[in-house]
């Protein structure tokens, strides 16, 4: 899969364990534990937030938010309340949906069937700049200001 340098940066960061492959989890195998792992997440993200939890969201909410943002972005009848920095933000990158899927690692209409006896390209080239164009966006998301209330001091 060819990574985005953001993304590249955090698996960099991984210490390696010795005699394993595999980047994350531990032992033999592929990773395990997603639920303990979740609850962790979730425990961490209170903690960060002033003692106060999101609302509910499933891992499989990532892969959904990334599939809606990468491709057509949020229908616009969601736009109402968001500032119009909001709105560019929540506005799709335009990516076609048969390199959506195959940066998800899933079979689309376009490789499933008849489909996978001729198309046979990995879309490496198309999928690197697909997560680049998403890393970035993430990159601005998380660096907007938009959302962030001044706390003014109290007039003695």
């Amino acid at each position: 899969m060819p990574l985005a340098p953001q993304a590249l940066k955090i698996v960099n960061a991984q210490e390696r364990q010795n005699g394993r492959d595999l980047i994350f989890g531990r032992g033999e195998g592929a990773f395990s534990g997603w639920s303990k792992s979740k609850e962790r997440l979730d425990e961490s993200i209170v903690e960060a937030n002033g003692g106060k939890a999101i609302p509910h969201w499933t891992l499989h909410d990532l892969r959904r938010t990334f599939a809606s943002y990468v491709g057509g972005g949020l229908p616009e009848h969601l736009f109402g309340k968001l500032s119009k920095h909001e709105k560019e933000l929540a506005t799709g990158l335009g990516h076609p949906p048969h390199l959506i899927f195959a940066a998800l690692n899933q079979v689309s209409g376009y490789k499933a069937g008849i489909g996978e006896v001729y198309q046979k390209s990995s879309y490496d080239r198309e999928k690197r700049t697909l997560l680049q164009d998403w890393a970035a966006r993430v990159d601005l998301i998380l660096n907007s200001t938009d959302n962030v209330t001044p706390i003014r001091r109290r007039k003695a």
